[in-house]
């Protein structure tokens, strides 16, 4: 198994950082690492539950993916071919122990299969893309929702 992923403080509690990252026809507006991600179905994002599906596009690739968790903690969705090559793909959005009132986001992918051991071997070149992506979500979520409390404090 090979291990992925960014982690980020947040000034926002997890419910509102979970609530911007699952408003996925905004996402173009604060990310350019998806293009989009559409639920497959009549359910909204919040709604989606394991066995669920949403199509996610990365502008180079694009994949329908399976939900594998959606609680207020856990956002997690599956792709590739379990028999090859399968990343799963966990956004978390945990109460910040250093952040009062805060949030850690972590942004991570966990690879199985008989091919993942290519992510070990290309670490220096797609496992750092891979990381070097990562974080920029993370930094793009943490700009997009503390803007829009700063707005909200601000209109208050």
């Amino acid at each position: 198994m090979v291990h992925v992923g960014s982690v980020i403080e947040i000034e926002a509690p997890p419910e509102r950082v979970r609530e911007v990252f699952l408003d996925f026809p905004n996402l173009p507006q604060w990310t350019t690492f998806f293009k989009s991600i559409t639920v497959v179905g009549p359910k909204q994002p919040m709604e989606l539950a394991k066995g669920d599906n949403v199509k996610v596009d990365f502008g180079n690739m694009t994949m329908t993916a399976p939900i594998e968790a959606n609680t207020p903690r856990l956002f997690k969705w599956a792709g590739g071919m379990w028999w090859l090559f399968l990343g799963v793909h966990s956004f978390s959005f945990e109460p910040s122990k250093t952040t009062p009132g805060g949030t850690t986001f972590t942004n991570s992918e966990e690879f199985t299969g008989p091919m993942s051991f290519t992510m070990l071997k290309m670490k220096p070149f797609f496992g750092q893309q891979t990381e070097t992506n990562f974080e920029k979500v993370c930094h793009d979520l943490k700009k997009r929702v503390e803007s829009l409390e700063a707005a909200k404090s601000g209109a208050q």
